[in-house]
């Protein structure tokens, strides 16, 4: 009777508290990006009007994973993402001054939240 009482509550633990995967993403730049731009697993910045190719790769427990991951910008009229002509590739782009955040998914079910902001351009001297 004990035991399965045990069991019982094991199983109500993991619907309460959801899977114990740990997700993240890397980031690797590929295109050139001035030096203020930064779009990592923890926050993304980038200034008005600037566009920078990723690769985002997934990663669960420390190693690669191939689940598709797709961002959605939370307030899109200040950050755009787009997919990329190669798998695991994106622009993300600056589209007017503000902060949101970009909501990922991984294989549609929703993992995370990537605080995000838009800062107005440096002038070039």
């Amino acid at each position: 009777m004990t035991r399965s009482i045990a069991i019982a509550l094991a199983a109500s633990t993991l619907l309460v508290t959801g899977c114990t995967d740990d997700y993240t993403i890397e980031f690797r730049y590929i295109s050139s990006a001035p030096p203020e731009v930064l779009v990592d697993a923890d926050q993304i910045r980038l200034p008005e009007g600037i566009a920078v190719g990723v690769e985002a790769i997934a990663v669960e427990d420390d190693r690669l994973v191939g689940s598709v991951i797709d961002f959605v910008p939370v307030r899109p009229g200040i950050i755009g993402i787009d997919r990329g002509t190669h798998e695991r590739t994106y622009v993300f782009y600056g589209i007017s001054v503000g902060a949101t955040s970009v909501d990922y998914y991984f294989d549609a079910e929703l993992i995370g939240t990537i605080p995000a902001e838009v800062v107005p351009q440096q002038p070039q001297p």
